[in-house]
């Protein structure tokens, strides 16, 4: 068997010809400053879950930051867009403002400054604008729904309630809640979309409702329409917790494709 050695053996180690004794000490000093460079240095781990805080001097990369649930995100002052926590470094927003915004590398310190505001102005000119828009779109929504309880045509908001909505306005109001008023979309395909989403909507709670009671019962009525088609209509009784109450309700339409035999109906209903 062959004995086995330390890898050092198999490098040459340097002579070192000791003279005297300044030598001696010079040669040694030499050493250790050679053996303290070779000396790996120890990388500190920063923790996964460690958040990097916004410094003011991140502006001169042309970031800025905004806080959501106590985390500082970076905003680029140019695109506005959000970067994710972890890109709070120099060397990230520099890569970032040298990527895409190349032309304003060179830029001080006070032209990303106005760079900031003129981004938080226009943040408060979308804010204001969604809520007017969100103003809009509840007034169609009740316009809309009004329609459904009445089973008129869905043309008849644009051809008759808008009309009197916007005469009726300009003779109280002025013509300031005029142009409100005419910015409120009633088309028929609109009103269609609307009276969609309201009904599932109604559906959604209604099964949540259902979800959460601890008994409930259904009833069928198979019945036909005036093109002679078997439909099946389903309610549902349940406890309804919102109003400590039992309530009744009409649950939905199913169209029996074949037959109207007792199987039938169970599979429509269980599919």
């Amino acid at each position: 068997m062959s004995k086995q050695t330390s890898l050092s053996s198999f490098f040459i180690k340097p002579v070192v010809v000791k003279n005297n004794e300044n030598e001696k000490t010079e040669s040694n000093g030499n050493e250790q400053e050679i053996e303290k460079d070779e000396m790996p240095r120890k990388k500190i781990k920063i923790p996964m879950n460690y958040t990097y805080k916004y410094i003011n001097k991140y502006i001169g990369y042309g970031f800025t930051y905004i806080n959501e649930n106590g985390v500082d995100l970076p905003q680029c002052v140019i695109c506005g867009i959000v970067l994710a926590n972890a890109s709070l470094k120099p060397n990230k927003l520099l890569r970032h403002l040298e990527t895409n915004h190349n032309e304003y590398r060179n830029k001080t310190t006070n032209f990303f400054l106005r760079k900031r505001d003129e981004l938080k102005i226009n943040k408060k000119n979308i804010k204001s604008y969604t809520t007017v828009d969100k103003v809009y779109l509840k007034c169609f929504f009740i316009a809309a729904i009004h329609i459904a309880k009445t089973k008129k045509p869905y043309n008849i908001g644009e051809k008759l309630i808008k009309p009197c909505m916007v005469d009726i306005c300009s003779e109280l109001f002025g013509n300031e809640h005029v142009l409100k008023t005419k910015n409120i979309p009633m088309s028929d395909d609109t009103i269609h979309k609307r009276i969609l989403c309201i009904a599932n909507d109604i559906e959604y709670q209604l099964v949540e409702k259902i979800n959460k009671s601890l008994f409930y019962a259904i009833q069928l009525d198979e019945s036909t329409d005036i093109s002679n088609s078997a439909i099946l209509l389903i309610y549902v009784r349940y406890i309804d917790y919102t109003f400590n109450d039992i309530k009744e309700e009409f649950l939905c339409i199913l169209k029996l494709k074949t037959f109207t035999t007792a199987d039938e109906i169970f599979k429509t209903m269980n599919s």
